[in-house]
């Protein structure tokens, strides 16, 4: 385990890579507690942003050596339905999952000719009252994750996939 808003994280990718080649860069880490915006405080803030977006940042600057030498990789992000219509009541975590949106998109462009790709995925509501149906849902999302990791998705870059069912506006939870 590590401490992924720690700059230092990038040594659990170094040491991951001696079971072999990396291929493929999954971010899924966040925070994901509910504040209400008046009770809002800049550590909550920097510690959403600390863990999902500097988190983000420091595997992928630890991955790139290996997926430039090897002129081939992929990197996903994970976002979810807030990053795309806003949360009030996760308004730090909002902002900084909207932010994974623009990573994605510069790093597409800027490492495409590489052939890395980046691209990210928006899980819609996974929690559901059927277990069966959570499950799918949850199964979706890691079925959508696995196409793009694959040599099928070598020609997806830069886009940004809802999988699920998707909230209906802003402020919906």
């Amino acid at each position: 385990m590590a401490d992924i808003a720690d700059p230092a994280a990038g040594e659990l990718i170094r040491r991951a890579k001696a079971l072999g080649s990396l291929r493929v860069l999954v971010n899924n880490a966040a925070l994901r507690s509910r504040i209400p915006l008046e009770e809002l405080s800049y550590a909550d803030w920097r510690a959403a942003h600390a863990v999902t977006l500097d988190g983000a940042f420091h595997c992928v600057h630890a991955a790139l050596p290996d997926l430039r030498a090897q002129r081939h990789g992929r990197i996903i992000f994970t976002i979810g339905a807030n990053a795309l219509l806003g949360d009030p009541t996760r308004v730090h975590v909002s902002s900084a999952k909207h932010a994974l949106v623009g990573m994605t998109l510069a790093l597409a462009r800027a490492l495409a000719e590489e052939g890395i790709t980046a691209n990210a995925v928006s899980p819609g509501r996974m929690n559901a009252a059927d277990e069966g149906e959570q499950a799918r849902r949850r199964d979706s999302v890691a079925r959508m994750v696995a196409f793009l990791a694959g040599s099928i998705g070598a020609d997806i870059t830069g886009q940004i996939i809802s999988v699920g069912p998707q909230l209906e506006g802003p402020g919906s939870r």
